[in-house]
């Protein structure tokens, strides 16, 4: 996957916050990204005391909590401002902006199609590989 490449390659920590179910997630991004992602870094609602393959009733927000609490071992409150979250969903993205995050908008999933448009909206710090954006939840679509 060619955004997790680059963001990767600029140094940015890479995750997945998804409603569906973990093996499923996983078994995925293990055929487009081998040996990036596992437990640590794809959170489930089951993570957050949910039911994985459902909704989180306050959306995306507690998952990315968790996992820059679990991957990056800081508070959220001190870089929400530096994470972003790629959705294709209008709720989950208005969720994430109200509580300070960064949020793109991707309603015909997170592809390779898509990149164009969300290289556009990242900082332009990341265009050139430096470390502008600290972490990242993506969302696959599902």
């Amino acid at each position: 996957d060619c955004v997790t490449a680059s963001a990767r390659h600029a140094g940015s920590s890479v995750a997945v916050a998804s409603f569906g179910e973990y093996q499923v997630i996983q078994n995925y991004l293990d055929l487009i990204t081998p040996n990036v992602f596992d437990r640590t870094n794809v959170c489930t609602p089951s993570c957050v005391g949910g039911k994985d393959g459902y909704t989180v009733p306050e959306g995306k927000v507690p998952m990315m909590e968790h996992l820059i609490r679990n991957v990056l071992n800081q508070s959220p409150e001190e870089i929400k401002a530096r994470t972003v979250l790629f959705d294709d969903q209008p709720d989950n993205i208005e969720r994430a902006q109200r509580s300070g995050y960064i949020a793109c908008f991707t309603p015909d999933a997170f592809t390779r199609q898509a990149w164009p448009s969300i290289r556009e909206f990242l900082p332009k710090s990341i265009h050139r590989g430096s470390n502008g954006v600290k972490s990242w939840a993506s969302v696959i679509k599902h």
